[in-house]
């Protein structure tokens, strides 16, 4: 549960999902989407309350929660000055990749999110679709079980589906 302005929000009681599946958020601006996808990757805690993510208590396992689940962010987070390379190898260092096994982790990821011809620019110098792609890779380094997409773009899903158990993703409700 939060609180905010003495009024408080709480997030779904129970939601059972099973493996290799996509999850939806639906929620108007300001229903609380981003804050649950932060406190379900232990970017935030809770005021009140628990979750539960594969299992394990928010409260009680938090670290191995962060180890367990990613997120791709609304917007991306790069640095202008920093190369495709440069953040994947952060990242991954981040993430425990061996020291033996980190040149052959990044071509992978470049590969894979098809910024291999781009590695070495800067990523200020990046199209928005090639920012999104690069935030995609580092949400995938560690191989995490659950990857949290907050207002993802069009073709994330795809790029993401290939490697992940398990997609939560958020999404605006339009009413007309």
């Amino acid at each position: 549960m939060i609180i905010r302005n003495r009024v408080p929000y709480t997030c779904p009681r129970f939601v059972h999902t099973l493996r290799s599946q996509v999850f939806v958020l639906l929620g108007h601006n300001g229903a609380g989407k981003t804050t649950l996808i932060n406190m379900l990757t232990g970017k935030m805690s809770p005021t009140t309350g628990d979750a539960y993510v594969l299992g394990l208590s928010l409260r009680e396992n938090v670290h191995t929660i962060q180890r367990m689940t990613s997120s791709v962010p609304q917007h991306d987070l790069l640095w202008d000055d920093l190369t495709a390379a440069e953040h994947i190898r952060m990242f991954a260092r981040i993430k425990g990749v061996t020291r033996r096994d980190m040149n052959d982790k990044v071509e992978q990821v470049l590969r894979k999110v098809h910024l291999a011809d781009a590695a070495h620019q800067s990523a200020g110098g990046y199209s928005g679709g090639m920012k999104r792609r690069l935030s995609i890779a580092l949400a995938g380094i560690g191989d995490p079980k659950i990857i949290m997409l907050d207002e993802p773009t069009t073709g994330m899903l795809e790029q993401l589906s290939q490697g992940s158990n398990f997609l939560v993703e958020s999404k605006h409700l339009i009413q007309y």
